[in-house]
């Protein structure tokens, strides 16, 4: 199962309404959302709605791969959660806020 497969599921199991980027081929491609995620989440509660916009990575990245994150965050504020999930193997993920 793909990583992005696997938080997709979890996020599903949590409640949430997911969109994922499907994986690209040699004759299609796909592009992350906004150039940037990979998953849209998103989930209704009592006074307003959640939207999660989350990158998924197999491995561990570099402090400058923050930096399109921290300026889309900047400009949307609070409009959205903006998450890197990385895996941690199996069905782990550290989770880190931007």
């Amino acid at each position: 199962m793909r990583i992005e497969a696997l938080a997709e599921h979890q996020l599903i199991m949590g409640g949430y309404a997911t969109y994922r980027v499907k994986g690209s081929t040699r004759f299609q491609r796909n592009l992350d959302i906004f150039g940037l995620f990979d998953i849209i989440a998103i989930k209704r509660l009592v006074e307003y709605t959640e939207v999660r916009l989350i990158q998924v990575k197999g491995y561990k990245v570099y402090k400058s791969f923050y930096n399109p994150f921290k300026t889309f965050k900047e400009a949307y504020k609070d409009a959205f959660s903006v998450e890197i999930w990385i895996h941690k193997g199996k069905q782990e993920f550290e989770v880190i806020m931007i």
